[in-house]
């Protein structure tokens, strides 16, 4: 059925996920650590790395819906609840206890209010029972947010006992200093030889610009594929790249954004329509902490754009 409602077509457009070459690169360590922690049967996880908005979550939530299909198996003894995935987001301020309850919630569990040694053997015994391969904890940085060395012990510590209790891999998600964490510890270094790095984009060479432009053009593809218009603003345009680029400094969530602000104010003025102007009106709206320049890109002179750009990248 085509969609036709402005919210129906804004939903659809944020499901679109490009794989660009940083997102191509770390899903392959991801699915390069699976295999080789199924061959060689001993634990070779991967730590998915990048600040806020590189598409970590994204990676996680793509994961689950490919590989996550609960299945229940029958036998003439027993029914077995199969979930081959854990896709467990780690809240902020929690504790080992608390994610361990989070996560026995994911398998099914109830009736969680018990010792935390009772809640590690419930978990370790309904990942075997369940078949789980994958263990996915979504910002693990969490876990460190108090900063005290016993804190930190013990979140290795039960990293290094949760590894080695699945039948499977573990991908701890989390921003680039929570790597220190890992690699303080010979253990947990060799637990996780795999790294999966995401970034901003960048424009700094002719390599990382054409990656950012070919990131503009997979998103205006998916416009012109999708949306309503007759007129579409040329976003590969030298001057429209740059502001693009000024204003979310190539953080790929920013960037979702501004497209979805400018999209949503094209599909509410009616006229098929998308302006130069409904990137200036979404770049007016939000709050970008990383912009390279204080003014609306969109609304300087092209050589303005320019100086900031360079300025910055000095």
């Amino acid at each position: 059925m085509m969609l036709t409602e402005p919210r129906d077509l804004l939903t659809n457009f944020a499901t679109f996920t490009i794989a660009h070459p940083y997102f191509k690169l770390a899903l392959d360590t991801i699915y390069e650590a699976i295999e080789t922690t199924e061959i060689c049967s001993e634990p070779s996880s991967v730590l998915l790395l990048g600040n806020g908005g590189t598409g970590k979550t994204r990676i996680c939530k793509l994961l689950a819906a490919r590989f996550g299909v609960q299945e229940t198996k029958r036998s003439e003894e027993e029914i077995i609840l199969t979930k081959p995935i854990i896709n467990c987001p780690v809240p902020p301020h929690t504790t080992l206890k608390g994610l361990v309850e989070r996560m026995l919630r994911e398998l099914g569990a109830v009736n969680n209010n018990q010792s935390f040694g009772r809640l590690e053997y419930k978990l370790y015994t309904l990942l075997d029972t369940c078949q789980t391969k994958l263990v996915m904890l979504d910002e693990w940085q969490h876990l460190l947010s108090r900063g005290a060395e016993k804190t930190r012990e013990a979140v290795g510590d039960w990293v290094k006992v949760l590894t080695d209790s699945i039948d499977g891999t573990v991908i701890l998600s989390g921003t680039l200093k929570s790597e220190i964490i890992i690699n303080e510890d010979d253990q947990l270094t060799g637990r996780f030889p795999y790294r999966a790095y995401l970034r901003n984009f960048s424009i700094d060479n002719k390599t990382d610009k054409d990656i950012f432009i070919g990131l503009i053009c997979a998103f205006t593809g998916e416009i012109k594929r999708t949306m309503p218009f007759e007129e579409i603003v040329a976003m590969t345009d030298e001057n429209i790249l740059l502001a693009l680029y000024a204003f979310t400094a190539g953080n790929l969530r920013t960037l979702r954004l501004t497209l979805h602000t400018a999209l949503r104010c094209a599909l509410e003025r009616g006229d098929r329509q998308l302006l130069d102007t409904d990137l200036a009106y979404a770049a007016s709206r939000i709050k970008s902490p990383k912009r390279l320049i204080n003014k609306n890109p969109f609304e300087v002179s092209f050589a303005e754009l320019q100086k900031a750009l360079y300025r910055s990248n000095l």
